[in-house]
């Protein structure tokens, strides 16, 4: 924790893979009794510094075996005044929103084992090898570190409600560098989710196992100008 806090940048990718079961009598009737699920991919990739990131998503939906949206999203998060500014598609209209509710906390997101309470280190399991301290939490045990990091706000899956989980299982997986002390990997691994939501205006229970691998690297080697919001933007905004 301590070496992390010392970190003025960093670069972090990955993968989110999330199998999203709608559960509904009314959706079923209508479907003719198909279990609707819906197959999420998402890809991130960001610059981050300790004030403001640069965030890419491209993020896949499948249904009945078929891509019915890709999503991209551009991002600069302001976590210094908890803004963010976003281009979704093709548009070229930038759009602010409130960053504390809606987007990832890239800020507490690498450091999260400072965010993890003693219940969860109790249940955790420690392991080493050559190049790595290994921490496997229960993920039940984390599940506000599961919502704190905000995943599903970054897909626009036209279902509500979607912060109102419960994390049932799975583990949380933090891969920390012996030689830096600094995180090298989060896994989050069949991580069980549950919540409700509306999906096409019915009110449908959502079942979803969640499986993240995110790879943090370039730790203080960033220049500011890979992070740093553009006036550009900012000026597109206020105008």
């Amino acid at each position: 924790i301590s070496a992390q806090s010392k970190v003025e940048n960093y670069h972090m990718d990955g993968t989110v893979n999330m199998d999203i079961a709608l559960d509904s009598e009314e959706l079923a009737g209508l479907l003719d009794s198909v279990d609707l699920k819906l197959p999420v991919e998402m890809t991130i990739d960001a610059n981050a510094g300790k004030d403001t990131a640069h965030v890419n998503t491209e993020a896949g939906i499948r249904a009945f075996g078929k891509s019915v949206i890709l999503q991209t999203v551009e991002l600069y998060l302001d976590m210094e005044n908890k803004t963010a500014y976003a281009k979704a598609g093709e548009s070229a209209e930038w759009k602010k929103a409130d960053y504390q509710d809606r987007q990832m906390n890239f800020k507490d997101l690498a450091s999260g084992l400072a965010m993890v309470g003693k219940t969860v280190l109790e249940n955790a399991a420690f392991e080493e090898s050559d190049d790595f301290y290994t921490l496997t939490m229960p993920a039940e045990k984390a599940g506000e570190l599961i919502a704190d990091m905000h995943l599903l706000d970054q897909v626009d899956l036209g279902i509500a409600d979607v912060r109102d989980i419960t994390v049932e299982g799975g583990q949380i997986i933090y891969n920390v560098d012996k030689e830096t002390l600094l995180v090298s990997t989060i896994k989050l691994k069949d991580v069980d989710v549950r919540g409700k939501g509306i999906y096409e205006g019915i009110s449908v229970d959502l079942k979803f196992p969640i499986n993240v691998n995110l790879q943090f690297s370039r730790y203080n080697e960033l220049k500011e100008a890979e992070y740093a919001i553009l006036e550009e933007v900012k000026n597109s905004v206020e105008e």
